[in-house]
């Protein structure tokens, strides 16, 4: 088991896997450095089983930035190869310039992925991406689309597009329009977040 940065070279040769199976962070959804938080701390007391947790617990505020989609990225860092992703920048950025740049650096770094999952693929191998589309300031964040044509820009082969309606999501259902941050029930400016989800399915 490797714990590593997907944006960055893995501990793996070239056309050496089957099948990836993944959920990517979705843009501006969670802080998933805070989400892991209390399992940094818990893990961090086995130096057995975990050696490298207590370091990251130590070092929190590196830790939340390697990860992909996080808001603590200032600068935008890639390219999308998306133009779904260029627009989707352009659209934003006249009202929330910062959210702009987050979601920018979300696309350059999911980039990066695609372009690893294909050096480690075998050929005829495939990769599964599980993801959602949101809405942020009235503009529609096509995440799955975005992903799409990233991956075929890499050299993927489209096998399969699958969308499914999220029936039961139970924690964080809503969101705010005009700010797009998570919000209750009562909230009269909100939409739901996440209703459907796709399986976006390629072959190398």
């Amino acid at each position: 088991m490797y714990r590593r940065d997907s944006t960055k070279k893995l501990p793996l040769n070239n056309s050496q896997v089957d099948l990836i199976i993944t959920s990517p962070p979705y843009v501006t959804s969670y802080e998933y450095g805070d989400l892991h938080q209390l399992t940094l701390l818990w893990f961090g007391q086995d130096s057995t089983q975990f050696k490298q947790w207590g370091r990251f617990s130590k070092d929190y505020d590196s830790f939340r930035k390697s990860f992909i989609g996080t808001s603590l990225k200032q600068k935008k860092n890639g390219n999308f190869e998306s133009q779904i992703a260029e627009r989707i920048v352009k659209d934003l950025a006249p009202a929330r310039r910062r959210m702009a740049v987050e979601v920018a650096n979300y696309f350059a770094d999911m980039n990066k992925s695609f372009r690893e999952m294909y050096r480690i693929l075998k050929p005829g191998g495939k990769a599964c991406i599980i993801i959602g589309n949101t809405k942020l300031a009235g503009v529609d964040i096509l995440n799955a689309e975005v992903a799409a044509e990233q991956m075929l820009s890499v050299g993927f082969q489209p096998v399969e597009f699958i969308k499914r309606e999220v029936s039961n999501k139970n924690i964080t259902p809503w969101r705010d329009i005009n700010t797009g941050k998570f919000t209750g029930h009562s909230n009269e400016s909100k939409t739901r977040a996440y209703e459907y989800e796709y399986i976006v399915v390629m072959q190398k």
